[in-house]
């Protein structure tokens, strides 16, 4: 009876090792499940980005002078891009044949001795074109800006109430159907000025509506389906 019952351990032993390595050999001829792709990842509020005519996102990085340059998915570069304190740029994949580079630490490109329009007008020069794009709803501060082969073709800011225009840009907004209020315009004497039902004040959907005209609009670029999976974030230094 015991050599009975130790043939039978043994037995199913056996068994079970033969099972086991038959569903290894199984499993281990499928193929390994692909991970999911990273989707374009919206952006657009409290932040600032340029979109350069480029193919290349590295490219892009190296003419911005990014130090610590590394791969990155769209969440984690959004996320990362998001904090002021940390200085970081996500620099997308190309979208449609733009390129962009988005981190609320670019906001301040605006105040720092105009910055931004050095960096367009020497991106642009370098990629034919490129735009700066800042919308800030809690200190009511707006900015568009586009250069052509090395120089400034128009630029809009609205900040504390502020309008400041250069180039072309009133027919821009002509354009886009945008018509603001101008404190400095003579009509601004006429005290039902201010009454006017034509004019509006600038917001951060026409900051994006200025975007989408020229290049894209970011807080839709999950709709184009061509754009890369992974870019690059650095810590850029204004």
């Amino acid at each position: 009876m015991a050599k009975q019952f130790i043939r039978l351990i043994s037995g199913t032993a056996i068994f079970s090792v033969l099972v086991g390595s038959g569903y290894f050999w199984l499993t281990s001829r499928q193929p390994a499940a692909e991970e999911a792709p990273s989707t374009p990842v919206p952006f657009g509020y409290r932040t600032a980005w340029y979109a350069v005519r480029a193919d290349d996102a590295k490219s892009v990085a190296t003419a911005l002078h990014l130090s610590d340059v590394h791969a990155s998915d769209w969440t984690g570069g959004t996320k990362a891009a998001l904090d002021w304190n940390d200085g970081t740029v996500f620099v997308t994949p190309p979208v449609h044949g733009w390129v962009l580079a988005e981190g609320a630490v670019l906001m301040s490109d605006t105040d720092r001795d105009r910055r931004f329009e050095n960096h367009l007008v020497a991106l642009s020069d370098e990629f034919g074109e490129a735009q700066y794009f800042a919308s800030a709803r809690v200190s009511d501060a707006y900015t568009w800006a586009r250069a052509r082969g090395g120089f400034l073709d128009c630029m809009f800011e609205w900040a504390d109430g502020r309008l400041h225009r250069q180039g072309n840009s009133a027919q821009v907004e002509e354009q886009v159907g945008l018509k603001f209020f101008d404190a400095a315009s003579a009509a601004a004497k006429d005290p039902a000025y201010y009454k006017r039902s034509d004019l509006t004040y600038p917001n951060e959907e026409d900051v994006l509506r200025v975007a989408a005209g020229w290049s894209l609009n970011p807080m839709k670029i999950e709709t184009y389906p061509e754009a890369g999976a992974t870019g690059f974030i650095g810590r850029y230094h204004p």
